[in-house]
């Protein structure tokens, strides 16, 4: 992540929610600002991309998946990614994942966001711990290589992690959803505030 000038502000934020039914994961996500990718500048750290780390596996101590959908020119374009350790980073780019399906529109104020992911493609059964975090430059500086971050890339994270998912997860800032606590149909009671 490139440092924001001092002075400057961003007023970037997005909106989100999870919920489940017996054999997926639904995840629906609103930046609230126009989405920014061309056909030749789109994708993580370069235009607007939204990321779903995920793990499933209680003994990993790094992500054991993760979801880009990037904005390209009016598309979403979706990358699929598993780790083959439980201990560093070993990123496996994985064609697709079976039954996934993702919908995408956007206007000048906004990118939403919805995703359909069945447990079985990513080995969840009851329960998984997720991180959502976006990305986005102001602009499109292309000035900049293609498939070079831009300078003005900014990632913002629900949550504030200690580290990032790929290096160590960070169990005190993940969400932890208990799929039968946010099933469709169901009314979802909160806890009371502490």
């Amino acid at each position: 992540m490139n440092p924001i000038t001092a002075g400057k502000e961003r007023t970037d934020n997005y909106d989100f929610q999870f919920r489940a039914d017996d054999t997926n994961f639904y995840f629906a996500f609103k930046l609230n600002k126009a989405p920014i990718g061309t056909d030749t500048y789109f994708g993580n750290g370069i235009g607007t991309n939204l990321r779903l780390w995920i793990k499933t596996n209680d003994a990993a101590t790094v992500y054991t998946h993760f979801l880009n959908v990037a904005y390209k020119n009016g598309t979403a374009v979706t990358t699929c990614h598993e780790n083959e350790s439980l201990t560093e980073n070993k990123r496996k780019d994985v064609a697709d994942w079976a039954g996934l399906d993702i919908g995408a529109t956007y206007g000048s104020d906004y990118w939403y966001v919805e995703v359909t992911l069945p447990f079985a493609s990513i080995g969840a059964t009851d329960s998984a711990n997720f991180f959502v975090s976006c990305s986005s430059p102001l602009a499109i500086d292309t000035t900049v290589e293609a498939g070079k971050v831009q300078p003005t890339n900014n990632s913002l994270s629900y949550g504030k992690w200690a580290t990032s998912p790929h290096s160590t997860w960070d169990v005190d800032a993940d969400i932890n959803i208990v799929f039968a606590d946010v099933k469709l149909g169901e009314k979802i009671i909160l806890p009371p505030p502490p």
